[in-house]
């Protein structure tokens, strides 16, 4: 385990690419680690966008039902949740929409 830890540093110390050779090791290490920090701090911000939720939602002046990405406000006077969760996809939440009482229009 130790041999592994050193490896592993030894590698991210030595590794340079091309345009950082001429730098002494302890700003490559600095660039490194700011390559790395914005690396994750980058895939923090993307990952929630591969967790779209979708909520069914009626508009209140047409009591017609839709799907949607987005959750409408507490405040909102035109859109209103039905239901009280999000769905994972589009079909669960499509399904939800045609078994919900809210959305069932009668002409």
């Amino acid at each position: 385990m130790e041999g592994d830890a050193f490896f592993a540093a030894k590698f991210f110390l030595t590794w340079t690419a091309p345009g950082l050779a001429r730098l002494p090791i302890l700003e490559v290490f600095t660039v490194k680690v700011k390559i790395l920090v914005a690396s994750i701090v980058m895939a923090g911000l993307v990952s929630p966008a591969f967790a779209a939720t979708y909520y069914v939602v009626q508009n209140s002046k047409t009591h017609k039902c839709s799907v949607s990405t987005s959750k409408p406000s507490a405040k909102s006077k035109t859109s209103v949740l039905v239901g009280d969760a999000g769905y994972k996809t589009k079909k669960e939440a499509t399904d939800a929409m045609g078994g919900a009482t809210e959305c069932k229009t009668s002409t």
